[in-house]
């Protein structure tokens, strides 16, 4: 993905950016637990995952493992007062949108 600056200056609020990095937290501990042959956890782990980050689980199921690690990692100095990647402000307005459309299809 694009990394870099964000145009403008503009900065994701330190909340956004600890939601996306607790989901890359998730996904990471997820993806070792399974290569370890771990038991898959029940479904409700992935359903509540699903429900405040719609598309994780294409991301979980899709994205190479030291991928998944190297957007934790980004998000952890963004958080530190780092440099936010593009692809950031993306992933989190992408969340936004699904959560939105789905609750819109939902009605």
């Amino acid at each position: 993905m694009t990394s870099g600056a964000i145009p403008g200056g503009a900065r994701l609020s330190p909340e956004a950016l600890s939601q996306l990095a607790r989901k890359y937290r998730t996904l990471a501990e997820l993806r070792r637990a399974r290569a370890a042959g771990e038991p898959i956890p029940g479904k409700e782990v992935f359903r509540a995952l699903a429900g405040e980050f719609p598309g994780a689980l294409n991301e979980l199921d899709n994205l190479p493992a030291d991928e998944i690690e190297r957007r934790g990692e980004a998000l952890a100095r963004a958080l530190a007062g780092g440099p936010e990647e593009r692809w950031m402000a993306w992933m989190h307005g992408y969340h936004a949108l699904m959560r939105a459309a789905l609750y819109v299809k939902i009605r």
